[in-house]
Order: structure tokens, then C-alpha cells, then sequence
């Protein structure tokens, strides 16, 4: 277990700490998670390690946004997504939450962190570049 502090633009967020077991966190507050969603957390310009640790460093040579997602586009993401796992699925996720909020972006997403697999929703979001949306 690790100290996670949520220091986000937002007066309050909720995030899930366990599979369907979700807790609101206000800014400022220091709350106690499992290491691996501490991790995932802390990656995230809007987390810090309530513990003292360094957070990790975004994946070199890449233009980031926060905490090493991406900034561009849908495909741009989708791309560094699948690239990984779900511990990026759920990076990206909470980034664009808290970022630009794109309806498209944020659905597919949701359906990687689901457990859609890579290959379906890579398929969605060549699609949507097919159609030039960005949003």
C-alpha cells in the first residue's frame, strides 16, 4: 500500500481504487492505495507520492501532456495505448478526463480498460481517423 495526494485543478475527484469500488478524493487529501494504482496515479501531473518517492519519468523522446500520455490526436493516443497495457489504458484515461474530454477518445479507452482487446479497438480507432474527428 502506498499514499497517493490529489493535487489536480479540481475541488474533488473519484477514482476507482479496487475493481468497482470507487472512493472521491478532495484536493489535498492523502489517501492510501494498492502499489499498483499508486503507480498509475503518480504518473499524472494531478497526483503525488504521499510516501516521498520520485514519480516515475515519462517515456523519453515522447511529446507528453501528462505524465507521459500523449497530448495529439485520437490516433496519436490509441497508438501509445496499445503500445502498452492497461496500467497506460488507464494513464490515458484519467488524462483525458481531466484534459481535453474527447467523447470518442474517452470511450475508447473505457473499452480497452473493459477488456476489449487491443486489435478491436484499434480497429474503432482507425475508423475515426478514417473520418477525420478529432473529437
Amino acid at each position: 500500500m502506498r499514499r497517493v495526494r490529489y493535487v489536480g485543478p479540481y475541488r474533488e475527484v473519484e477514482i476507482e481504487v479496487a475493481p468497482e469500488r470507487w472512493r472521491r478524493v478532495k484536493r489535498g487529501s492523502l489517501i492510501e492505495v494498492g502499489d499498483q494504482i499508486a503507480e498509475r496515479l503518480v504518473v499524472q501531473e494531478v497526483w503525488e507520492d504521499g510516501d516521498g518517492r520520485p514519480a516515475p519519468d515519462p517515456e523519453p523522446g515522447r511529446s507528453v501532456a501528462e505524465g507521459g500520455v500523449p497530448g495529439g490526436t485520437i490516433a496519436e493516443v490509441m497508438d501509445w495505448v496499445t503500445d502498452g497495457d492497461e496500467d497506460r489504458a488507464l494513464a490515458a484515461l484519467e488524462a483525458e478526463r481531466n484534459g481535453k474530454g474527447r467523447k470518442k477518445l474517452l470511450g475508447l479507452l473505457e473499452q480497452l480498460v473493459d477488456g476489449a482487446s487491443a486489435a478491436d479497438v484499434n480497429d474503432g480507432a482507425e475508423r475515426l481517423e478514417e473520418d477525420n474527428t478529432d473529437g
